[in-house]
């Protein structure tokens, strides 16, 4: 069991070398003199060893001020020290994988906006952080990730996924004003988590497709109203649960572009088809593999800890 109290034990340990401020918005890298790691949510100062960490992204737990990504990456060093795959697997796991993207313009009277329910957390709930996914020969499940106790922060979620993904650091050197990038050790290296996600969701997507939806995004999916019921049976017969976010009059112009009512998405609205999505052989297989552990999983959507946001 890995505690809220040993994450944040880590943490403390990890910040008493350091000072962290919360900030509204970081300054202009040409008035920076330091040599700055730049993240998403935060700015380390490499010489004055000092975080700034942006308002909106702040968690602060007594002595300890945080980022949902720093507590996914501390959470998995100290419940997975170390991943193992075999040399088959790592080939697999380090061919690309995307998420899907699928979109045909159509014009709708009644349209159903579809979303897989907390897509990552659901797959990780069935199968573990530290699942053992060979293609087309096993799946293995993992361990339960029910003592997740930040499960109520959904980049917390979100990044236990991507906290896997090789990792490239931006970093600003000051004294000769110049950005680079650079790659940096990841303790946390899972690539098979992400690739068994892309995998799901590609074959979610196909099969929502053929149900009726003209549009694809990670996991949300639009269709016609009356295709509403047979996308969500589509995506429960890979154990997954779906809702409707929205419903009404609705146009669909591309990727990312579309709108609902009044309501309308800040993309571009040229009208634009496009599809990226995989149909592999390992597609029945899987959604079999999936299904059945899904059936034997207790889900933990929301914890009972409740966080402060500074």
């Amino acid at each position: 069991m890995t505690s809220h109290s040993s994450v944040i034990a880590k943490l403390e340990e990890k910040h008493s070398k350091q000072s962290i401020s919360v900030v509204d918005r970081f300054p202009l890298l040409n008035f920076v003199s330091d040599n700055v790691m730049l993240g998403s949510f935060s700015w380390y100062w490499m010489t004055e060893r000092k975080k700034e960490v942006l308002r909106p992204f702040a968690l602060n737990f007594g002595n300890v001020l945080t980022t949902p990504a720093e507590l996914a990456r501390t959470y998995l060093q100290l419940k997975y020290p170390r991943q193992r795959a075999t040399k088959e697997q790592v080939t697999y796991f380090k061919c690309p994988h995307f998420s899907p993207l699928y979109a045909k313009p159509h014009n709708f009277e009644s349209a159903c906006y579809i979303d897989i329910r907390s897509a990552y957390w659901q797959i990780l709930q069935i199968v573990g952080w530290d699942v053992d996914y060979c293609p087309l020969r096993w799946l293995g499940k993992g361990q339960p990730m029910d003592d997740f106790c930040y499960a109520d922060i959904k980049l917390a979620r979100n990044c236990l996924v991507t906290a896997g993904l090789p990792t490239e650091a931006s970093f600003w050197s000051g004294s000769v004003q110049e950005f680079k990038r650079m790659s940096t050790y990841n303790s946390t290296s899972n690539l098979g988590i992400w690739a068994l996600c892309q995998d799901v969701l590609h074959g979610v997507a196909w099969d929502a497709i053929r149900a009726g939806a003209v549009y694809a995004h990670t996991d949300g999916y639009i269709c016609d109203a009356q295709n509403s019921r047979k996308v969500i049976d589509a995506i429960s017969e890979w154990g997954l649960e779906a809702r409707i976010k929205k419903a009404g009059e609705a146009v669909v112009r591309g990727v990312g572009s579309y709108s609902f009512g009044n309501q309308s998405t800040n993309t571009p609205k040229q009208v634009h088809g496009y599809s990226n999505l995989i149909l592999s052989d390992k597609h029945s297989w899987l959604k079999r593999k999936i299904r059945f552990f899904s059936e034997r999983t207790n889900f933990v959507w929301q914890s009972n800890f409740q966080t402060n946001n500074q």
